[in-house]
């Protein structure tokens, strides 16, 4: 059986950093639900590692799949971006792509990843200004079906909007919504993934900090990853250029030594 614990004792065993979250959490949060600031007195602890020991079977994806990444590639390269933009929104309307792994290579040699995760990497790196139009063209069926999936309670298909949509403003709120659920679910890692994705966004980040950060910090601390808690409360003082944060309508300060938190 899972056990529940509150933030303000979690925060007492996870260290400095755990502790102030604690106490953040503990004096701004109300046990509300809605929408963008779904807020969180209990976790349910429970093991959100991979069960699955074998290693996956890489699929390489078919040429006619390929095709368009090329094209869209060469698009970026030349800055025609709109025509990168179409592209990269056909890949990722297509679950399929889903499926299909890609060999990149990172500094410690390769790393696979979906065809559908690749396009949204390259859609990240197209310059914001040039990105809005991607707003337009997906901005509207991201809504609609974003209204539909809260209607419903359905997390699978906000899920689904964060990996079709997420560079629209729907994709953002859903990626928050993801967030949260993991969280209350007891998987804060994936619940990291999840924040740690609208942090890295310019346009979701402005939406979202200091939510987005305290909720990304609130989960390394419960996954045993103070170092990670503590970098993540860094970069939000760093960012706003005080220790006075307004959040939930209210402001607290973070320390102002990095050795107090």
């Amino acid at each position: 059986m899972c056990k529940t614990e509150t933030l303000a004792k979690w925060g007492a065993r996870v260290g400095k950093a755990g502790l102030i979250l604690a106490i953040l959490f503990t004096a701004l949060f109300a046990p509300v639900a809605a929408l963008g600031k779904v807020c969180v007195l209990t976790v349910t602890q429970a093991d959100d590692s991979i069960e699955d020991e074998n290693v996956p079977i890489f699929v390489p994806p078919p040429r006619e799949l390929l095709r368009p990444m090329t094209q869209a590639s060469k698009a970026i390269e030349k800055q025609d971006y709109p025509r990168a933009i179409a592209l990269l929104g056909e890949i990722l309307q297509n679950d399929e792509n889903e499926d299909y792994l890609m060999a990149l290579p990172d500094r410690e040699g390769k790393i696979s990843r979906s065809l559908r995760a690749t396009a949204a990497e390259m859609l990240g790196s197209i310059p914001a200004k040039e990105r809005e139009v991607y707003q337009l063209r997906y901005g509207i069926p991201a809504e609609q079906m974003l209204e539909e999936a809260i209607s419903e309670n359905d997390y699978l298909k906000i899920s689904q909007i964060v990996r079709r949509f997420f560079y629209t403003e729907a994709g953002y709120t859903a990626a928050m919504l993801l967030g949260h659920h993991h969280l209350e679910q007891g998987r804060p890692i994936a619940s990291a993934f999840a924040f740690q994705r609208v942090i890295e966004c310019e346009q979701a980040r402005k939406k979202f900090d200091p939510e987005a950060s305290i909720l990304l910090a609130t989960c390394w601390a419960l996954a045993d990853s103070e170092v990670k808690a503590v970098d993540v409360l860094k970069d939000l003082r760093q960012r706003k250029r005080t220790v006075d944060i307004r959040f939930m309508d209210q402001v607290v300060q973070l320390p102002r030594k990095d050795d107090q938190l």
